[in-house]
């Protein structure tokens, strides 16, 4: 039970930073808590060095149990820095040599990090193996000022450092940041640099996906006709985190760069899916920015896809989140003419109906209603027009679920607490055992990735650029249920216990 309790509190976490989401960089998510989140919510960090491996009667007894000899077991590790918390391991007994379950066959004298939790009898986390560069890193980190601008500057000197650790936390740090922050690193860039990574398609999409976010901010004309030579190509490869290139794209030319997105991608029937919805995703940027183009330019390529019923869904939650209200006879005919081939649209036209303040509005949603009763309170479960927030995710959502036939019934919402009082609730009923952790498994599987099958954000349109990682098999809507069924679950175990 131990571990699945430190997996229940390390989840919550991840998931309430996941929340910020709406207010972090725009194409990017984070893949796990950074380094400063982890020692930040630990009592306890501290580096040490494996002093002795457990011995071989311990090693035979676990394999009695039916694990191999790299199971969990007890290994003796020496306390040679201290990183936080020192005054709760000065109660530990002997407090510079401590036993702890270790996974692994490293050799005496590597150094770790390592996590304790719920003092004054620590729980300690699974050792995560650590250079002398990261020993430095860390110190370094845990000394930073609270200044968003001063910390971006440190962690940019290590994006695609040579220690896969490093640059993988360097990019967290500023795939959580605001928007609005990163571009205040405009005359901090290495702008030559960031167009090398670009160009490097062997690289992760998620960090080419940063790269063009930074470009977007500190980009030159020049930039831009490498973007639209990207735009272009026909190598999925180069064409990798579409939704960014284009929105780094639209940053540098502006509105003149609409005509060549809206002829490749919203109005070309030849054009690939998750392509084009990296072009909804960009213009969604750039509509919640509309710094460099008008709110109402965009908005007008966006309606665009009206022309598309098996795409239509997709833009309308944005059309009537800018209140572009002169599409309700397009929308009404859409439900109307809709097959159940794309029988999904009917429940973002009803919501966006119901949101609309014109007086034909009413009396097409009472005639559409009596049309079909299904497909209207299927869209009253999933609205948040009560509370005035009609989003893309709902009708995605709505979307999704109709076509997989889910959730046919509203279900109560799941209450969470906050992260802190959970935590309380479970440290609390972990009893005695050493609590074993997910940092290091979190760091070797990314909770959020991409591939170029999956090139695709759904992105919300507020002024900070808010995100959110969708899957395009699922269309959105599965990914957000199933995380939302998976917390649920949680949830009940640490009630329940």
């Amino acid at each position: 039970m131990k571990t699945q309790w430190y997996l229940a509190i390390m989840m919550l976490l991840v998931w309430n930073s996941a929340g910020q989401n709406a207010r972090s960089c725009p194409f990017c998510a984070p893949s796990a808590l950074t380094f400063s989140e982890e020692i930040g919510a630990a009592d306890v960090a501290v580096i040490v060095a494996l002093k002795q491996l457990p011995p071989p009667a311990e090693t035979e007894a676990t394999s009695t149990l039916g694990f191999n000899d790299s199971s969990s077991f007890k290994a003796q590790f020496e306390v040679i820095e201290s990183l936080k918390g020192n005054q709760h391991l000065e109660k530990q007994s002997q407090a510079q040599l401590l036993e702890v379950d270790y996974v692994g066959e490293d050799k005496i004298g590597d150094k770790f990090l390592l996590i304790g939790l719920d003092p004054p009898e620590l729980n300690w986390t699974i050792p995560i193996k650590i250079s002398d560069r990261i020993q430095v890193y860390l110190a370094k980190v845990i000394q930073l000022p609270e200044d968003a601008n001063q910390r971006l500057v440190f962690f940019k000197d290590y994006l695609e450092d040579e220690e896969e650790m490093l640059a993988r936390d360097s990019y967290d740090e500023f795939a959580k940041t605001p928007y609005k922050q990163i571009k205040t690193l405009k005359d901090q860039m290495d702008r030559q640099q960031l167009v090398a990574w670009i160009r490097d398609t062997e690289l992760p999409t998620t960090r080419r996906r940063l790269y063009l976010t930074l470009l977007g901010v500190c980009g030159a004309r020049e930039d831009a006709d490498l973007l639209e030579g990207m735009i272009r190509s026909d190598d999925r490869r180069i064409k990798a985190a579409m939704d960014a290139m284009i929105g780094c794209y639209l940053s540098l030319v502006g509105t003149e760069g609409l005509p060549l997105i809206e002829e490749l991608l919203l109005t070309n029937k030849d054009a690939e899916y998750t392509h084009i919805y990296g072009a909804i995703v960009a213009l969604r940027f750039h509509a919640g920015q509309a710094d460099k183009i008008p709110r109402e330019r965009v908005v007008q390529s966006l309606r665009l896809i009206l022309l598309r019923p098996d795409l239509a869904d997709l833009v309308i939650p944005d059309l009537a989140k800018y209140e572009d209200w002169t599409v309700v006879p397009q929308l009404v005919k859409l439900f109307k003419d809709s097959t159940d081939e794309n029988s999904w649209v009917r429940v973002p036209v009803i919501n966006f109906l119901r949101r609309c303040p014109l007086p034909e509005a009413k009396t097409h949603l009472e005639a559409l209603s009596k049309l079909d009763p299904e497909s209207y309170r299927r869209a009253q479960a999933f609205s948040p027009t009560e509370d005035k927030k009609t989003e893309p995710e709902a009708a995605t959502e709505a979307r999704a679920t109709q076509s997989q036939g889910i959730g046919q019934e509203s279900g109560g919402e799941v209450q969470i607490t906050t992260v802190e009082e959970v935590k309380k609730d479970a440290v609390e009923s972990i009893s005695e055992e050493n609590r074993t952790g997910v940092s290091e498994v979190a760091r070797s599987e990314p909770l959020a990735s991409y591939t170029p099958e999956s090139d695709f954000l759904m992105t919300d349109s507020s002024p900070d650029g808010g995100t959110s990682a969708p899957g395009v098999a699922t269309v959105l809507g599965i990914q957000f249920l199933a995380s939302a069924i998976l917390l649920g679950v949680y949830w009940m175990i640490l009630r329940r216990a």
